[in-house]
């Protein structure tokens, strides 16, 4: 302020020297202030310094003033609003989380290899074509409040490979021309942290997988198997349950499942091939599985072949006493997770307890055209048939029940991380305790058979009955599988060895002795072989079907193997472009393979022949590559092939596992 005031003042003293300069014709009388009249300037600009500064101070001092008042007004209201409005606690209102999701998929398939079942009279076909054409609507819905939460997993499948129409009226009918369906994976409540800290309470239709396998779980056994979908085989279907979880110290956690109601195993569409393999018999005995044969073989002979014409599933009655239940501790330790489980419940898949065959007079002849189409008469309207049509006055029908035997499971899994290599490991083990099953088989009259009808002759002494055939076996048994994955970059390799499949039940393997038939038929030749050789008469084959277990040993072949076989799975995963592509090849290879046996008359005894994996008779396993592209945005493709190797009486090989498919996939996740 103080130099403002000097350069006002010394203005006007700057222009009048200037003017004066530019006039040439007179001279300057002053050439600037005196220092006298600087000094008065400067006096004078330090005293309005001072007046300034005065008025800053005492404004600001206005203004504190007033805030400080201002404060203290505010304590004054918030004092007498604490009188009028006591202080009540906040109230915290809980937000609903909704999260919604789902997919569309379409997937079309093309069965590229016939698969038959079956002679003419009972024969079942798989045709070359489409065996698969299905589109599936999933929605999930999942809901959380405070401590709840809710989960709905909901498919909506629309099949456009419908079955045969009904008559006239499925063309009235649209369930049968559009047939759709909808498939619970899962809808149950939960409650978190209830009551205690680390408490969680779940009920619903849920499923609870504690296998820690990749698709093979020996100790996932609280929900059934579903194997309706041979390319998505490990999957398990949702059941009705109630869970209790709770967790200590973050590291360790019990469980405890409760299954009020049972539920079988969902099988695939193809599975009835099954049916018309008779020699499929499930008994432990090799003696009366032979003898059963012999009898079959007989009435086959005497024009009234065994036919398979009717199964009855028993489930197990709705009480307590069948409820299901298991218990786990699972802990981590260092980078390992460790759990024991313990199961209480049934195998989910049947097996066969009684068998009731009758008579049934039906004349039939190979070349029997489909109703109502009539057979071609001659000119004297007889009924023509062919030089070599094999023709049967009538058949046996066979009815049968199917049980489901009581089991106990006890498990170790085991996963985690080798130290050092980084390599992954997933480990495994069930214990199966299983209950004793026995079965019964009735049998009619049959033309040239003198045994009695009623019961089967089971210990061959000439009269019906005997101590009934044990069908499952108390024999403890085991399954594993042991899996190792490693990384390199874009490349997941997969190995694992697994000892029992899901569908494989019962002791019998490389520990312990026991095994299920394959295949089994009487050959008459055999004995037109023995004829040659010195020794006692052989038995026709009506006395191998009559004459007890000794007899039937003689007529009797088989295909076995053992009850719980073992498998290679092996897998590689390339992923490219970014992970958009991707490249895997999936196998599984039987390594058990399988035993001929028959009777040698040369050393007169039943003679064993190994048909080991990597032998025509003994190779079987599964080829599954498949190419997949994410495009984003939830859309990813995929194409495949399921190849199935192996003769028709191996494990990949057989007509019930629906033979060889190619596959074209389509999805949208949202």
């Amino acid at each position: 302020m103080r130099w403002l005031v000097l350069l006002l003042w010394m203005l006007p003293t700057l222009v009048l020297a200037d003017e004066a300069s530019d006039d040439d014709d007179s001279a300057s009388e002053d050439a600037g202030p005196s220092p006298e009249e600087l000094e008065d300037a400067a006096e004078r600009a330090a005293r309005a310094d001072a007046e300034e500064a005065a008025e800053d101070a005492a404004e600001e001092a206005r203004v504190a003033a007033m805030e400080a008042e201002l404060e203290a007004l505010k304590k004054q209201v918030a004092k007498i609003d604490r009188k009028v409005n006591p202080k009540r606690p906040k109230i915290r209102v809980p937000t609903l989380d909704l999260q919604l999701g789902g997919r569309i998929s379409s997937d079309l398939r093309f069965r590229v290899q016939e698969k038959v079942v079956g002679d003419w009279y009972d024969r079942t076909v798989l045709p070359i074509g489409i065996s698969r054409f299905e589109n599936i609507g999933r929605l999930t819905a999942d809901a959380s409040i405070s401590k709840f939460r809710g989960y709905v997993e909901l498919d909506f499948v629309l099949r456009g490979d419908r079955p045969a129409l009904d008559g006239f009226a499925g063309l009235t009918d649209q369930s049968q021309l559009v047939p759709t369906r909808f498939e619970s994976q899962g809808a149950y409540i939960q409650a978190r942290g209830l009551l205690t800290p680390g408490l969680d309470i779940s009920l619903g239709h849920m499923l609870v997988q504690w296998g820690v396998g990749d698709q093979f779980n020996p100790t996932n056994n609280l929900n059934a198997n579903d194997l309706e979908d041979p390319l998505y085989f490990g999957q398990q279907q949702a059941n009705l349950m109630l869970k209790v979880d709770y967790t200590l110290l973050n590291t360790v956690t019990f469980s405890g499942v409760v299954v009020p109601l049972f539920r079988p195993a969902l099988l695939p569409q193809t599975a009835v091939l099954g049916l018309a393999q008779t020699d499929l018999l499930p008994y432990v005995d090799e003696d009366l599985r032979l003898r059963v044969q012999a009898s079959n073989s007989l009435a086959y002979k005497t024009g009234t072949p065994v036919m398979v014409d009717s199964i009855e599933i028993r489930e197990p009655d709705r009480t307590p006493e069948n409820m299901q239940f298991a218990f786990r501790v699972a802990a981590t330790l260092g980078m390992q997770d460790l759990a024991f489980s313990y199961y209480n419940g049934r195998s989910d898949f049947p097996t066969p307890t009684l068998t009731v065959n009758t008579i049934v007079d039906e004349p039939m002849c190979e070349g029997d055209p489909t109703p109502p189409t009539p057979r071609a008469v001659d000119e004297n309207g007889d009924a023509i048939y062919g030089d070599e049509e094999e023709c049967f006055g009538g058949r046996v029908s066979s009815a049968n029940v199917l049980e489901y035997p009581k089991l106990q499971v006890i498990g170790f899994n085991a996963a985690g991380e080798i130290p050092g290599i980084n390599v992954g490991y997933r480990l495994e083990l069930g214990i199966y305790i299983p209950e004793r099953k026995t079965g019964q088989i009735f049998k009619p009259t049959v033309a040239l058979d003198p045994t009695p009808p009623g019961q089967f002759d089971y210990d061959g002494d000439g009269e019906a009955g005997g101590e009934l055939p044990e069908v499952v076996s108390d024999q403890v048994f085991a399954k594993w599988s042991l899996g190792f994955d490693r990384k390199f970059g874009p490349v997941i390799l997969n190995a694992m060895w697994v000892h029992g499949l899901s569908d494989e039940f019962g002791a019998g393997d490389w520990t312990t002795p026991g095994a299920k038939i394959r295949r089994g038929w009487t050959e008459e030749a055999i004995l037109e072989e023995a004829a040659l050789i010195e020794a006692p008469p052989y038995p026709s084959l009506f006395e191998c079907a009559t004459g007890g277990a000794e007899m039937a040993r003689l007529c009797g072949r088989e295909i076995t193997r053992p009850s719980l076989a073992d498998y290679l799975v092996f897998g590689i995963d390339i992923n490219f472009l970014r992970d958009k592509g991707l490249i895997r090849i999936f196998t599984i290879w039987d390594l058990s393979g399988y035993t001929y046996t028959q009777w040698n008359p040369q050393t007169n005894e039943r003679e064993a022949t190994h048909y080991h994996p990597f032998t025509p008779e003994g190779f079987s396993a599964t080829i599954y590559p498949e190419f997949q592209f994410n495009f984003g945005h939830g859309v990813d493709v995929a194409a495949g092939a399921l190849i199935l190797l192996g003769k028709d009486y191996t494990k990949f090989g057989d007509p019930a596992g629906g033979g060889s498919q190619v596959y074209f996939r389509a999805r949208y996740r949202f």
